[in-house]
């Protein structure tokens, strides 16, 4: 068995130690956000945490409406912001990625479920309402 010089050791000891503590002050930072499900409309603002909001900015559709002829099919995009403490990281979701993954939140995951998006409405129509649910989960780290 090889030993490990004292000397070392003990000028070892106290980067250790640091990193721990440094570790641990990191995950009493981070907001205690709650699994949930939430739902938005454009433009509507959902509190996540104390000091932790999310909002829907907006959505573009390009989508091909019904009974309409498209050269391509369009897409359907969600764009969100998140703000943490201060701190906003904008963010898009499409039913073909719809999870996100905030730097500013470690452990949690946002998904969104768009339900049945509205159909494209042709130019003479309004506007259809985009309404969506976002989960928020925690992950196992």
């Amino acid at each position: 068995m090889r030993r490990v010089p004292l000397t070392l050791a003990a000028a070892l000891l106290p980067t250790v130690l640091l990193c721990g503590c440094a570790a641990r002050a990191q995950d009493q930072n981070a907001p205690a956000v709650q699994e949930a499900s939430y739902p938005l409309s454009q433009g509507s603002t959902a509190t996540l945490a104390p000091n932790v909001v999310v909002t829907l900015d907006s959505v573009n559709d390009s989508r091909c409406p019904k009974n309409v002829m498209c050269v391509r099919k369009g897409d359907i995009t969600y764009s969100f912001t998140l703000t943490a403490h201060g701190r906003a990281e904008k963010f898009t979701l499409t039913p073909d990625q719809p999870t996100y993954t905030p730097s500013g939140l470690p452990g949690v995951s946002l998904t969104m479920d768009g339900g049945d998006a509205p159909a494209p409405a042709r130019d003479a129509d309004p506007t259809p309402a985009h309404n969506v649910t976002l989960q928020v989960a925690r992950r196992n780290q």
